[in-house]
């Protein structure tokens, strides 16, 4: 009887084996890894020992995982687009509105500078309330009445008399625009010797956010004197 060997391997050892192939392209040189399997052995029958051999997977080459969103990183994502998006509209909103307030504010100290300018080359007894601030703006023969308005009273210019005097008025049309003067007189021995005239106009804030806005001007129209 012929003697079966059951001896079983310990590790795995792997060889290569090179071989050649021909091409229309080329003669191209092919190796190709193979492992040895632990022996099988069928001792029913006494079969000798069998080995087998199979095609290792190069060491470089890896499966390709699908990667994806789980839906709470969804909503993570989604709500840190909209805070952005809702950063970006604030800001581009403020700088509107900023850029409105600075032009009105210009537009309202241009109108009272001319206004101011008009009273400064009135008579000094011409400057009381109630009197026309120039013989161009008096009311007569269907010209605009532009007067003094009563002291320390709010007055509306949104008129059609102020924005001819003054036609870039017209941006504040909806915005409730208000005229008043004050006048303090310097009395000195009975006798007024000056006036303090302080003028402001305040009228609506842009999107009706926040207090009025307001520009004033104030200076001094001293008494004539006809020799200095």
């Amino acid at each position: 009887m012929s003697e079966v060997r059951t001896e079983s391997f310990a590790r795995i050892d792997k060889f290569g084996i090179s071989g050649h192939t021909c091409s229309p392209l080329g003669h191209l040189a092919r190796r190709i890894d193979y492992e040895i399997l632990p022996p099988t052995v069928d001792q029913s029958e006494s079969q000798p020992v069998a080995i087998g051999f199979s095609q290792v997977r190069p060491s470089g080459s890896k499966l390709k995982s699908v990667a994806a969103f789980t839906l709470i990183e969804a909503i993570i994502s989604l709500g840190v687009m909209v805070l952005f998006v809702s950063a970006c509209m604030s800001a581009i909103v403020i700088n509107q509105v900023s850029v409105r307030k600075a032009k009105e504010e210009a537009i309202a100290m241009d109108f009272l500078t001319k206004y101011v300018e008009t009273i400064k080359a009135l008579p000094f007894t011409s400057v009381v309330a109630g009197t026309p601030i120039n013989s161009l703006w008096n009311g007569a023969d269907g010209a605009p009445l532009i007067a003094i308005p009563a002291n320390s009273s709010w007055v509306s210019i949104n008129t059609a008399a102020y924005q001819t005097f003054y036609p870039d008025l017209f941006w504040f049309q909806n915005r409730s625009p208000q005229l008043q003067v004050t006048l303090t007189p310097n009395v000195i021995g009975g006798v007024t010797h000056d006036i303090e005239i302080n003028v402001k106009i305040s009228w609506d804030p842009p999107v009706s956010r926040g207090d009025r806005q307001q520009v004033q001007v104030d200076f001094f129209r001293t008494k004539d004197v006809p020799n200095l």
